[in-house]
């Protein structure tokens, strides 16, 4: 997710899909992350259409489409889904982390979810750093 206000720079990782049918690429994107089309974000930049949040900004538009022209990619699709948090902030973040600990195995996914984007994903947040 892209979070201009309180989110961090962290890697991008990416992968080249044997389709070549955007709309199949969508589709299998939407059915993997369990989500609606909507959330479902997209830059064609060979007819010029897109799809997106309001929250990405021309600059993030524009560091994408630069990254798909510097990789001959015709297209890029991505998971743009909304915060969970109303108002999000690390404190909020961990406050609710830390409320889920009387349901432990609740707790224990929470934590093995971000420990497996710490080590497979290199993600790093303030809340990665408390936990680990």
């Amino acid at each position: 997710m892209i979070d201009n206000i309180n989110g961090i720079s962290n890697p991008i990782y990416y992968a080249l899909t044997k389709n070549n049918n955007l709309n199949i690429a969508i589709e299998n994107l939407k059915i993997r992350e369990g989500t609606i089309p909507k959330y479902i974000g997209y830059i064609n930049l060979k007819n010029e259409t897109s799809r997106y949040s309001e929250r990405l900004t021309q600059t993030d538009i524009q560091k994408f489409k630069k990254f798909a022209l510097k990789n001959k990619i015709d297209a890029i699709i991505w998971t743009d889904l909304h915060p969970n948090f109303k108002n999000f902030s690390t404190i909020n973040a961990l406050k609710y982390i830390e409320s889920k600990k009387k349901d432990e195995r609740l707790y224990e996914k929470i934590i093995e979810y971000i420990y497996l984007c710490y080590i497979h994903g290199n993600i790093r947040t303030p809340i990665t750093k408390k936990f680990l």
